[in-house]
């Protein structure tokens, strides 16, 4: 009596899939000046409108933040100023409720900011790529002497 079994397995021959690596930077490849920044916001007023505006402090020159660093969508912090001048955060945890706000920004002044230095309509601006807060206080108020701003 013949023991011998043999079996016949036809299994898939593997392959690997390269995936495709997503960065969150927003500046076009083509006009970067600098990558790789890291500064402050500050609001600055304008001398012939009076309107404030808001700039990065960085290498103690004001850039002017582009455009697309405003957009609030699928931002899960944005900020508000209310009537009395106080910044309000909204933490928006349902991603439903990440929709475009009308007066919400995503960042706010006193915050760090990081990004690239990019070059648009012949302007230098900043293209803000992730944004914090400094939790040390102490360390805070010494650089926002150091940039000549008012703390709180």
């Amino acid at each position: 009596m013949n023991t011998s079994m043999t079996f016949k397995l036809n299994l898939p021959v593997r392959t690997k899939i390269k995936l495709a690596v997503r960065h969150k930077d927003y500046a076009p490849k083509n006009n970067v000046i600098e990558k790789y920044c890291e500064g402050i916001i500050v609001e600055e007023a304008n001398p012939s409108t009076g309107e404030l505006n808001y700039a990065v402090k960085y290498n103690e020159i004001n850039y002017i933040i582009s455009e697309e660093s405003y957009n609030t969508n699928k931002k899960r912090k944005v900020y508000v100023k209310d009537s009395n001048g106080r910044w309000i955060e909204y933490d928006r945890v349902i991603e439903s409720d990440r929709k475009p706000l009308l007066h919400a920004i995503p960042f706010m002044p006193g915050m760090i900011c990081k990004g690239s230095i990019i070059e648009k309509d012949n302007k230098q601006v900043f293209c803000i790529s992730a944004c914090y807060k400094s939790f040390d206080k102490k360390s805070k108020n010494e650089e926002l002497k150091k940039l000549d701003l008012d703390s709180e």
